[in-house]
């Protein structure tokens, strides 16, 4: 019991310190239409909307300095008159005039007997941009999606997703007292547990 205690503390301990990817708004916009082919989808990425500790990170104060922003891209689409066994594809590619490096994910499926297509794809985390100049923290930016269709007939819908990742460096926010009671305990229970062991 002791030594999952132990393990629980060290595990709530390493969660605080990771980043995660918040999406960007919409969460979801069309970016190629059977109707009108080819289009393009605007989103808008809010850096400093999470608090301090948050896989935000951007807030004033917080004693972490930015150092740069990571993308990743997803679509999924639909052709509603795919013909079997024929593979179509939607190429997704970012773009900002911020300096990213673009980010894109092919989605491709095949014509099923119910004459439908259906795909997704997801990017890796890249179109790093880096911030000069470290500072607390930066202010929204957008994004452009262009979805473009391979030789086959463009799909019947085809919509994307932005997500970003602050980058944080520097000087670490000093701890609180929580943090160090956590610690504390987790090191007596894992003294505890050896000493019964």
């Amino acid at each position: 019991m002791k030594k999952i205690f132990v393990a629980s503390v060290f595990l709530g301990l390493a969660s605080m310190a990771q980043a995660a990817f918040i999406q960007c708004t919409p969460g979801q916009q069309d970016v190629v239409v059977n109707s009108a082919g080819t289009t393009s989808g605007n989103f808008t990425c809010s850096p400093g909307v999470g608090g301090a500790g948050t896989g935000d990170d951007n807030v004033n104060g917080d004693g972490l300095t930015i150092t740069g922003i990571r993308l990743r891209v997803s679509g999924t689409f639909q052709e509603n008159n795919a013909v079997i066994g024929q593979t179509y594809s939607v190429l997704y590619t970012t773009a900002n005039g911020s300096g990213y490096t673009n980010v894109t994910c092919t989605a491709s499926a095949s014509g099923d007997v119910n004459n439908q297509a259906v795909g997704a794809c997801s990017s890796t985390a890249g179109g790093f941009l880096a911030i000069g100049g470290n500072p607390d923290s930066i202010g929204a930016f957008t994004v452009t999606v262009t979805g473009g269709a391979g030789s086959n007939p463009l799909p019947f819908n085809a919509s994307a997703s932005v997500y970003y990742e602050v980058q944080n460096q520097g000087t670490a926010p000093v701890p609180e007292p929580a943090t160090y009671t956590m610690l504390g305990v987790g090191l007596v229970g894992f003294y505890l547990a050896r000493r019964k062991a």
